[in-house]
């Protein structure tokens, strides 16, 4: 059945093959073990993994600036006309 969609003539049943490979391929390659912080597929592939700082991120920067402005009070922000 895949090999049907990946070679049919009609257009949106190769999109959709597309899609769903990327689909399970991201999802396959992007994931993390937690102990032992390794994807298994890493190693067969010869990819050594990403490197990972020691100090867990449990934040982004954007959303911390974003809870930043949302506790600055209304006399605080400083409208601009547009």
């Amino acid at each position: 059945m895949l090999t049907s969609m990946a070679t049919n003539s009609v257009g949106k049943r190769r999109e959709a093959f597309n899609g769903l490979k990327r689909f399970i391929l991201g999802t396959a390659m992007s994931y993390i073990d937690p102990d032992t912080r390794d994807n298994p597929l890493w190693e067969s592939l010869g990819y050594p993994g990403p490197p990972f700082d020691e100090k867990p991120v449990t934040e982004s920067f954007a959303f911390s600036k974003v809870r930043a402005e949302a506790k600055r009070s209304d006399s605080q922000r400083i409208i601009l006309p547009s």
